[in-house]
């Protein structure tokens, strides 16, 4: 499926259209009687999506026992580490909506990261009930994209890019060699709706790359992700769209 592109002309709008996107979807969750899975990601511009969504004409909106919170990606950080995903998240949203504390299922980057990734994916296996090809159907993931082309924690050539069984895996960002935990690829292509989100200048050559489908783009672990039966989505501001 060719992904749908919207530019906005800052990360301000960028933030408030999908905000108002994300409220429409978990709305329409009320009539089904079942939770919306969402996999929520880090970095700047998610967590302006995060703070948007908070404001509270916003959360006021949200019956936030329909909504599933899921990360995609952790640094094998504590809870209060500023590099934890979980802790911008809990700063940004958790702390400021009134979703339960059962609906929140963070990735414990304080633990042994082999042993948290076999108990992450028992636990999502056990919450998400919607599966193809034996792995979970999140509904929605939000994704950034690193100015390397990373996305989650999958990094340009790591071996997890080759893994296709497995839900989690254990990666080490390739500069720092810090450990991360992460889903892997499958998992990300399984959703019914994946949501990319970038901003700025620094995104502009790897935006380019991969939409424009220039030179070696294929290797670029953003351009891999490719719902089997899903949509696919691109937010850009104009910056990091320049190139387009």
């Amino acid at each position: 499926m060719e992904p749908v592109i919207e530019i906005l002309n800052d990360p301000e709008q960028l933030a408030e259209l999908v905000a108002k996107k994300f409220i429409q979807v978990v709305r329409l969750t009320y009539n089904t009687y079942k939770k919306l899975n969402v996999v929520l990601s880090g970095g700047s511009t998610p967590k302006m999506l995060l703070e948007k969504i908070s404001e509270p004409r916003f959360r006021s909106q949200v019956k936030w026992d329909f909504v599933n919170l899921f990360w995609g990606d952790e640094r094998c950080v504590l809870p209060d580490d500023p590099e934890s995903n979980y802790g911008m998240t809990r700063e940004t949203l958790i702390k400021k909506i009134s979703i339960p504390e059962r609906n929140v299922y963070r990735i414990k980057g304080e633990r042994d990261p082999y042993i948290e990734c076999k108990r992450y994916a028992k636990q999502i296996k056990h919450v998400v009930s919607g599966f193809r090809n034996n792995l979970p159907i999140f509904d929605w993931i939000f994704l950034g994209i690193g100015s390397d082309g990373h996305t989650a924690s999958l990094f340009p050539g790591a071996e997890a890019l080759k893994i296709r069984k497995e839900l989690c895996t254990v990666t080490e960002h390739p500069v720092t060699s810090q450990k991360r935990i992460t889903l892997t690829l499958p998992v990300l292509n399984n959703a019914a709706r994946v949501t990319f989100l970038a901003t700025g200048n620094t995104k502009s050559s790897i935006v380019e790359k991969i939409l424009k489908r220039v030179g070696d783009f294929e290797k670029y672990p953003a351009a891999m992700v490719k719902p089997y039966a899903g949509e696919i989505e691109w937010y850009l501001d104009r910056a990091a769209a320049s190139k387009l």
